[in-house]
């Protein structure tokens, strides 16, 4: 079975502002990839969920099943994983375009690191 590992992280310079975000995917131990993706206007929550949705669509469109995603992001972490209620409307709202998507994969584990952790691997 192919072991998929994924780190994803987003945010805001200022909070809000110009929002970021990048991902990294191991497959099997190597990286397969890397993206970094700049964001309109918006929080860190908001580039948080907006770089989950787009290594969400990555594992969809090259067909991987079952992942391990890593993020920093308490609060995103425990809203998709449905251990918290999302009451902010722009965060709901991205909150169901992950649900969709999970819809589309197999099995998706989801850890939390530390911010310094993220910061080693992702830079940010």
């Amino acid at each position: 079975m192919i072991k998929i590992v994924c780190y994803v992280d987003g945010g805001a310079k200022p909070n809000p502002g110009q929002c970021y975000g990048s991902f990294l995917v191991f497959k099997d131990g190597q990286v397969e990839d890397t993206i970094s993706i700049q964001f309109t206007q918006g929080t860190n929550n908001q580039a948080e969920y907006w770089a989950l949705i787009h290594l969400l669509d990555y594992l969809v469109d090259r067909g991987h099943k079952d992942a391990t995603i890593r993020m920093d992001s308490l609060l995103v972490l425990k809203q998709v994983t449905k251990e918290w209620q999302v009451k902010q409307k722009t965060l709901a709202i991205l909150n169901m375009e992950v649900d969709d998507l999970l819809d589309n994969l197999g099995i998706v584990r989801f850890e939390h690191i530390s911010e310094k952790q993220m910061k080693k691997i992702l830079g940010h």
